[in-house]
């Protein structure tokens, strides 16, 4: 038996196996990053659109593209809202309610377990909380900082007014 042809045949069935596993590999990694993206974790503290009457949209954060809202919608971080004219929504973040007015647009600044956010650039937002609050939060328009304890206050764009 010649041994360079030994060899040869050696080298030739290695590369053949080696090119084998890389062209199946490919598409394992290609499933495997997938399957670890779509099993991301999801955010810590989200927002649910509970109630609403009439027309309200939704843009996801990152995203312009508006969507009709439905009931039980998650809303997390950088998600806007807008509510149309002669229409109303309600959103929960744990034991607060927010009631959105007419014409109202807000996005979610912030939202973790410590903080939330809510930027609203038009309309009216009533916030109200269910839960004995240790710490009183601030709510910020502009042009005003208010603190808020466990009664219910409205914002609405440029004002802070307690009810």
């Amino acid at each position: 038996m010649n041994p360079l042809l030994s060899w040869r045949t050696l080298v030739r069935a290695l590369g053949a196996a080696l090119a084998l596993s890389v062209l199946g590999a490919g598409p394992l990694a290609l499933a495997q990053a997938q399957a670890q993206a779509q099993s991301a974790d999801p955010p810590g503290r989200v927002a649910r659109l509970s109630e609403f009457d009439g027309t309200v949209t939704y843009a996801p954060a990152g995203t312009g593209d508006w969507r009709y809202a439905n009931r039980n919608r998650p809303l997390t971080t950088g998600d806007a809202v807008w509510v149309e004219r002669n229409s109303r929504a309600e959103m929960h973040v744990g034991g607060t309610a927010v009631r959105m007015g007419a014409s109202t647009s807000l996005t979610l600044s912030a939202l973790t377990d410590q903080n939330v956010q809510l930027n609203v650039t038009q309309g009216t937002v009533a916030c109200a909380c269910a839960v004995s609050i240790r710490t009183s939060p601030t709510r910020s328009t502009r042009r005003t900082w208010r603190s808020c304890r466990r009664r219910p206050a409205s914002i609405a764009s440029t004002s802070i007014r307690t009810a």
